[in-house]
């Protein structure tokens, strides 16, 4: 099974998308952080998984080339921008489908 790491953007993602579950709902924090560990873990062991961001998203930016996505399972409105490298894989991004993806990677 790979190593799935977070980038420094992901890292900042996910503290900004607990802060506002913090506002919202303090239990949805835990069941995101749960639900993030358990996305990790199946991208790390099926790293294939996911659909190419290049097909699925009209970005031309170069480093969507090899990028993957994946949608969390109970937070589908949440995607997962990855790449698979030689011995591990890096989550690169986890934003909300609403947001402006053109934007995140410029």
């Amino acid at each position: 099974m790979m190593k799935c790491n977070l980038s420094h953007k992901a890292e900042q993602d996910v503290l900004n998308i607990a802060k506002y579950f913090k506002k919202q709902n303090g239990n949805l924090v835990k069941e995101f952080y749960g639900e993030l560990n358990e996305t990790r873990k199946t991208l790390a062991r099926f790293p294939d998984i996911g659909s190419f961001a290049s097909s699925n998203f009209k970005v031309s930016h170069k480093r969507l080339e090899q990028t993957r996505f994946w949608l969390m399972s109970k937070f589908s409105n949440y995607i997962i921008f990855y790449q698979k490298r030689e011995k591990d894989l890096v989550i690169l991004r986890v934003v909300h489908v609403k947001q402006d993806i053109q934007v995140l990677f410029k």
